[in-house]
């Protein structure tokens, strides 16, 4: 049935097949380099996700100190999954694990969850799948956005479940199963949970009316049959869809509204915006070649499609043209309806509604990996892709390089501030002041709780109103720095209760050089200090002071 030269070469290729497999497995270790190579992996956001993990474990196991100053929110709200297994590893490890594994799980989880879904719709260019691994460490990756993260891995894994048994989702299994990986991208990130329910009404929308596969069926019939099937998917996704609206009427209605221009919103699609991390010159001279290879690659999808399968008509009518549309439309454009979706979104959402932010590069994040899905559906020649995946990964090691040198300061700092929580008695009130003058250590003075119980009045989870614990502002005693207020500086405020009991805040921690602070409320602030606090530690990077008795 085969001849000796077909044999060999399906040999050959399913020897290949193996060996890639081992490739891509070995690139995934690679990249784990930058986090496993210091204690800590700093990012911004991500210190306050460890301290408030720790609160948690402190307050469930009743620290009745804590229980003053902190309280359970008592929505159901999503940003849970991050905070749940950072608070399950550190009941029995130290914060720095708990966040590596974190970490590791999401750079293990994200390439992964992306190469099974190009198996389901395109196993022949499963060479693709590492083109995924640029967008590991990017930009919300070192803002420190884990449950956004995750909600991405979720998504990945939710459509490539439900493509599976699209067709079939009447059983009661497989419903639970949809309802709970959609339950979880919920409680992981509201924002990627609404773009899975749209993703999947947008297929189910395609498949039944645009995609014209199945003409034996008319408009009627398949109305029907999209009803069916929503009903189904309603059932599916009935609890998470309940929580989600009952967030949105909940909510506190926000005026603000921050656009980008459209100009920089291009700017940032050329340079791959959303894989710059640390710094724009030293990373653009990379992320913009990775575009181009990206670029390439979608034109040549892109020409492939359109003259693969297109037949010569002898003149342009309306019949020819359903003609050549059904030549080229298949069920793989999915992906590049929803990428045009996302698209759309990225230039008319604005980055800012008060309350979330960086929508535009979150969006422009997953625009691209959609972009991929569809250039991966696509007929590729194996030897052109080859090439293209060997340009990125030089690329993306050559920027994991460059994040490995950018954030041993970082971290320095982190494992520094750690110690500085050794001089620190459990359950004190900390007062941070942050003269650091980075931007990415906007919430490093959260690094002092992240192993030991404390009330650090620089909490902007407490505050948001989105994530597990919110400030207990009814119970919470008065605060005071020396005769200070809460709220009577405007360069430095926390959250108190006015009518609590007056309370002098135990500690002043530092962050870098107070002295290099020049505004008359500065002044203030270094008056203060020196008249009710007295130094008790001091580092190349922070001070802390101590209440006078």
């Amino acid at each position: 049935m085969f001849g000796k030269k077909t044999i060999n070469q399906l040999l050959s290729q399913l020897e290949f097949s193996k060996t890639e497999k081992y490739i891509f497995f070995l690139i995934l270790l690679l990249n784990l380099i930058p986090v496993l190579s210091y204690k800590f992996f700093p990012t911004m956001d991500g210190a306050a996700h460890l301290y408030n993990s720790n609160l948690i474990n402190e307050m469930v196991l009743g620290n009745k100190e804590l229980h003053q100053y902190y309280i359970f929110n008592s929505m159901p709200v999503p940003n849970w999954i991050g905070h749940i297994i950072l608070s399950f590893f550190n009941l029995f490890l130290p914060a720095h694990i708990a966040e590596r594994i974190l970490l590791i799980s999401f750079l293990i989880g994200l390439p992964l969850a992306f190469r099974s879904l190009l198996k389901t719709i395109s196993i022949e260019n499963i060479h693709l799948s590492y083109i995924i691994f640029p967008f590991t460490y990017s930009f919300v990756f070192f803002l420190g956005f884990y449950n956004f993260l995750i909600a991405l891995v979720f998504l990945l894994i939710t459509l490539n479940y439900y493509i599976k048994n699209e067709e079939n989702l009447t059983s009661i299994r497989k419903i639970s199963s949809l309802l709970f990986l959609v339950t979880l991208t919920y409680f992981s990130h509201l924002f990627v949970f609404a773009l899975l329910l749209l993703l999947i009404a947008t297929r189910l929308g395609f498949k039944t009316f645009l995609y014209p596969a199945d003409v034996s069926k008319n408009f009627k019939q398949k109305t029907i049959d999209f009803i069916r099937k929503s009903l189904f998917l309603l059932l599916s996704t009935l609890l998470p869809l309940l929580l989600f609206l009952n967030y949105l009427i909940s909510k506190p209605a926000s005026s603000e509204a921050d656009f980008i221009e459209f100009n920089t919103l291009i700017e940032w699609l050329k340079n791959l915006r959303p894989l710059i991390a640390l710094s724009e010159p030293a990373e653009q001279k990379y992320t913009r070649k990775i575009f181009y290879v990206i670029a390439a690659l979608f034109i040549y999808a892109f020409y492939s499609k359109l003259f693969s399968k297109q037949k010569p008509t002898e003149s342009f009518t309306i019949k020819n043209l359903v003609v050549s549309w059904k030549s080229i439309v298949n069920l793989s454009d999915f992906w590049f309806i929803s990428a045009v979706i996302l698209l759309v979104m990225y230039f008319n959402m604005p980055d800012s509604d008060g309350s979330a932010g960086y929508v535009s590069i979150r969006l422009a994040f997953i625009f691209f990996i959609f972009l991929l899905l569809w250039i991966a559906s696509q007929k590729l020649n194996k030897w052109i892709v080859s090439i293209a995946m060997l340009l990125v990964l030089f690329f993306h090691f050559k920027l994991n390089n460059y994040y490995q040198d950018a954030t041993k300061n970082l971290e320095s700092i982190a494992v520094d501030y750690t110690e500085v929580a050794n001089h620190i008695e459990s359950n004190s009130v900390v007062l941070p002041m942050n003269y650091s003058g980075n931007w990415l250590m906007g919430h490093f003075s959260n690094y002092l709780g992240v192993d030991k119980p404390m009330i650090i009045l620089e909490n902007y989870e407490c505050v948001a109103g989105y994530f597990p614990l919110k400030w207990n502002v009814s119970k919470m005693p008065d605060s005071r720095f020396g005769s200070i207020t809460s709220d009577s500086l405007l360069c430095l405020q926390w959250y108190a209760n006015p009518k609590g009991l007056v309370k002098k805040i135990d500690y002043c921690f530092v962050m870098g050089n107070i002295d290099n602070g020049n505004a008359p409320c500065d002044s203030i602030l270094k008056t203060t200090l020196n008249q009710n606090y007295h130094i008790i530690y001091t580092s190349h990077f922070s001070t802390l002071y101590k209440a006078n008795k």
